[in-house]
């Protein structure tokens, strides 16, 4: 039972580090395209904490 569990833990790691590494392009957008947008939604655990950051900001 011990072999199976270090077999398979090899196992494991081995397909994880096997990942593809894809270089992953910039797709932020243009100035012109934030343009069109009017609302940001924002998401996060804990409203009052948020809030909190949120009142340093200009805009």
């Amino acid at each position: 039972m011990k072999q199976l569990n270090i077999f398979l833990s090899m196992m494991i790691t081995l397909c994880a580090c096997a990942q593809n590494n894809k270089t992953v392009t910039s797709q932020h957008p243009s100035s012109s395209q934030l343009k069109n947008y009017s609302i940001a939604t924002f998401a996060a655990g804990c409203f009052w904490h948020e809030e909190a950051l949120f009142e340093s900001v200009k805009a």
